[in-house]
């Protein structure tokens, strides 16, 4: 392939041209989408800072790696590979360079959800290769337009792998994100069982104790005023043991938001249904064991709601169904 690329390129074929409507060029499209790049490189002075219409220079647009590309790190001979990010390192590329929404190469290592244990949207050696950079501690410090360090992308985006190396290299543990989450709440949306479609990264429960030994409590409010516990209880996936290693944890379960809701609004949203079998699903025995520890069904939040009209509204016919059962 590359000497049928040579041979274009030799002939005139133009790779800054635009494909689409969004003005991206056709280089820029092979770097975020893993191609073939070597013979490109070669180009006499290419500008390595060309930018797309998202103002991602060609470095910022190989870290960004499209969301529906995955590697397989499970194929060794892949990841001996140095990447395209790293290829444009190498030949000068601009480490600090940002786009238009002021995010860095760490931001955009780090935005892609990762879906399962083997599989990242970035290059396995690609984070350890750049914070090895001069800059890397400070480019790690760096907020985006919105604010967003890229710890908080690492943590939204579930890229656990990277939190300790992050760390080590300067990002602040202790400050939370735009809207007032610190790092448990991001990691308490991640308390999730084995299924079919995930798997849960061991990683989580050993950096929610590690936070917490930092002095992050366990009750701290974001700016909706939702402590971690809301977001592991407007989770799918969560169960019983979750629940009951906040609370052991010191997690408040009586917490209001400033709304006014508590817990059994939010896991009233679920849509619980009733098992055929007889049996309870999970949500509706965590519903049960939370009234058991006090919590009241009835407690209206600022809109008058209980979380029982939450869950009429909700289609949550297993937590009615409760009720209807003690009537």
């Amino acid at each position: 392939m590359i000497p049928i690329i040579r041979e274009l390129l030799g002939g005139g074929a133009n790779p800054f041209l635009t494909f689409n409507d969004e003005g991206n060029s056709i280089l820029h499209d092979l770097f975020e989408n893993e191609g073939i790049i070597e013979p490109f490189l070669a180009i006499p002075d290419l500008n390595l800072e060309a930018r797309n219409p998202e103002g991602m220079t060609y470095l910022l647009a190989a870290c960004s790696t499209a969301g529906d590309y995955w590697r397989n790190h499970d194929l060794e001979w892949l990841v001996a590979q140095p990447s395209s990010a790293q290829l444009l390192l190498a030949e000068g590329a601009d480490i600090s360079a940002i786009d238009n929404e002021g995010r860095n190469v760490f931001h955009h290592l780090l935005k892609s959800a990762s879906r399962y244990n083997t599989l990242r949207a970035s290059h396995l050696t690609d984070l350890k290769h750049f914070l090895a950079h001069p800059q890397a501690s400070s480019l790690v410090a760096q907020k985006d337009s919105k604010g967003e360090t890229p710890l908080h992308h690492a943590l939204r985006n579930r890229q656990l792998w990277a939190i300790e190396s992050l760390l080590a290299n300067g990002a602040d543990p202790l400050e939370p994100d735009p809207d007032g989450n610190v790092t448990l709440h991001h990691l308490a949306r991640q308390f999730t069982a084995p299924s079919a479609y995930s798997d849960p990264s061991p990683l989580t429960g050993p950096l929610f104790n590690k936070f917490l030994t930092l002095g992050i409590s366990i009750n701290t409010p974001n700016h909706a005023g939702e402590t971690p516990i809301f977001k592991l209880v407007s989770s799918s996936g969560f169960c019983m043991k979750h629940l009951q290693m906040f609370e052991a944890k010191g997690a408040d379960l009586t917490v209001r938001d400033n709304k006014g809701r508590g817990i059994l609004h939010a896991l009233a949203k679920h849509k619980s249904a009733v098992k055929k079998d007889g049996k309870e699903g999970a949500d509706v025995r965590i519903f049960r064991y939370l009234m058991e520890r006090g919590l009241d069904p009835m407690l209206e939040d600022g809109e008058q709601r209980s979380s029982l009209d939450v869950a009429m509204a909700s289609g949550s016919v297993g937590i009615l169904e409760i009720f209807k059962r003690e009537k």
